[in-house]
């Protein structure tokens, strides 16, 4: 048997809307894949669906783990792709034909090749995310940003070479695996300028927890010393970098729909505003 290119990752537990993630994957006209789920054990009805798609599955886990970065790397362990993508329980791809625009025009030789992403927030309103405009990349970027795992295929060496997930992190191990990858390792790294799936933005790292902040800065000053050197952004105690933080205000019509988002800096000299919260219309820089 052909080792196949690609390896598809489903992690879940309890997860609702499984069937759309089942449905994505099985419905794809590009089928050079296999297909592996890590089920945490749930008690739902998750595995009554999930046995409905056993035969298109190379590998069915169903147990209690660790945490997501523990059942992440039991599909890691197991896949036997040239490339592999996590696409969680509740994650989707965008239609039948996302991983054939991806794999059947280009010939990969990146270690890692990073799509666009739609991420839809609470009440489904969506938030475009696009990468392309980041590239080349800095390694600055991952200060403030990351890429979607569900919108980014890794080639699977990397993790023989450099490890797996950091299973003491709860939220944010695949952000600190990217710069880990990236910026120290130098591994090479493409956009693909294709929305490849859509995620659902309620998730254990989707939002701004005390953890979420702790886990981010224990990251920081790992790989981005110099962050906290005198002077440095992330320098002095919490409240001053409280102070040294961005403002944004936002604007929304009929209190629900997002119309603007305003940002300004620390030092009140840098403005920027974006339509409907995501597209950037305006920056305002005040010269001294």
């Amino acid at each position: 048997m052909n080792t196949p290119k690609l390896s598809i990752i489903t992690v879940c537990f309890n997860e609702k809307n499984i069937a759309a993630t089942c449905e994505s994957v099985v419905r794809q006209t590009w089928q050079n894949f296999e297909w592996l789920i890590i089920d945490g054990g749930s008690t739902d009805g998750t595995l009554d669906t999930l046995e409905q798609y056993r035969e298109r599955m190379a590998v069915f886990i169903s147990e209690k783990d660790k945490g997501i970065y523990n059942a992440m790397n039991k599909g890691i362990a197991r896949a036997k792709g040239e490339y592999v993508i996590f696409l969680n329980g509740g994650d989707y791809f965008l239609d039948p034909f996302s991983l054939e625009r991806l794999f059947t025009h280009e010939d990969w030789q990146e270690d890692i090749v990073c799509c666009d992403a739609l991420f839809l927030k609470e009440g489904g309103i969506p938030l475009f995310k696009e990468f392309g405009k980041d590239f080349p990349l800095k390694p600055e970027f991952f200060v403030n940003d990351s890429f979607a795992h569900q919108a980014t295929i890794i080639r699977r060496d990397l993790f023989t070479r450099y490890g797996s997930y950091n299973e003491n992190r709860r939220i944010v191990s695949d952000w600190e695996k990217w710069i880990e990858f990236i910026v120290v390792h130098h591994a090479s790294c493409r956009h693909f300028d294709r929305i490849l799936s859509i995620h659902n933005y309620t998730g254990v790292s989707s939002h701004d927890t005390p953890e979420h902040r702790n886990e981010r800065l224990d990251v920081l000053r790992q790989y981005y010393p110099e962050l906290f050197a005198p002077g440095g952004e992330l320098s002095g105690t919490p409240a001053t970098r409280k102070k040294q933080a961005t403002t944004v205000s936002k604007i929304t019509l009929f209190n629900f729909l997002p119309l603007l988002r305003i940002t300004q800096s620390a030092d009140n000299r840098k403005w920027k505003v974006y339509l409907f919260n995501a597209i950037p219309f305006l920056k305002i820089i005040l010269r001294k």
